[in-house]
């Protein structure tokens, strides 16, 4: 049964496995999918920009670097083991894109690394690890914003199902009803509620979902297309 992992400060459940902090250590990451002030952005399919990979270095200090065209990289921290945070300024080395919608691309991406500098704002790791070769990094900003990685490479960016949103949610901020509405020709299949301490409440391939008995809090939804597609969403209970 996959897993997802999402770390805080207690992680002695995990104690006797490899820690979602280490794991993204062990491979580059690969872009999925990214939503930037609320909205999918369209990933550049040409032959200029083949993909978008992220590299976390386990050195003193700590290290990251994300590459386009050119390549974005600089100091990261760990506090806690549950957020991402950038002390020092980021520099951005190498060639630059030469096509105009691969440098909008390009600066958006890296303005939401960039943005973060001095605030001293947090991510969230979830890592939905059902082994090889699907295990996939979510790395959201405090305004609900993310950006999806997966250990294996998308081989041709632009794919639909990867830069669009294929449900919608709503309410997000919920009481006792979630109901989820196919946004394009996505087929829905089921839904799966995880806690933020990474165990299945419960799935159901209803899209119309009953939640009197969640207590309020923030859990992660995956929604699950029948192409077996996922969308992940972070929704609270009020």
């Amino acid at each position: 049964m996959k897993k997802i992992y999402l770390f805080f400060a207690i992680l002695s459940t995990l104690a006797s496995k490899a820690q979602p902090f280490d794991l993204i250590f062990d491979h580059p990451w690969y872009l999925e999918q990214i939503r930037i002030d609320g909205t999918f952005l369209q990933i550049p399919s040409n032959g200029e920009v083949t993909n978008a990979v992220l590299n976390f270095y386990e050195t003193t200090p700590h290290t990251f670097d994300l590459k386009v065209c050119q390549t974005l990289n600089g100091e990261i921290t760990y506090p806690n083991y549950d957020a991402m945070l950038f002390p020092l300024g980021l520099a951005i080395t190498g060639d630059a894109c030469t096509l105009s919608e691969n440098i909008d691309f390009e600066t958006t991406l890296f303005n939401f690394f960039q943005s973060q500098i001095g605030v001293q704002l947090s991510y969230d790791y979830i890592f939905i690890d059902p082994g090889p070769p699907e295990s996939i990094l979510v790395i959201y900003s405090p305004n609900g914003d993310f950006i999806e990685f997966t250990e294996v490479p998308n081989p041709i960016l632009g794919v639909e199902s990867f830069n669009r949103k294929m449900f919608s949610v709503f309410p997000n901020s919920f009481t006792d009803k979630v109901t989820i509405r196919n946004l394009n020709s996505q087929i829905f299949s089921k839904a799966r509620f995880f806690s933020l301490q990474g165990s299945l409440l419960f799935e159901t391939n209803n899209s119309n979902i009953l939640t009197q008995k969640l207590a309020r809090g923030i859990y992660i939804l995956e929604i699950i297309a029948k192409d077996g597609s996922k969308q992940i969403e972070k929704i609270v209970k009020k």
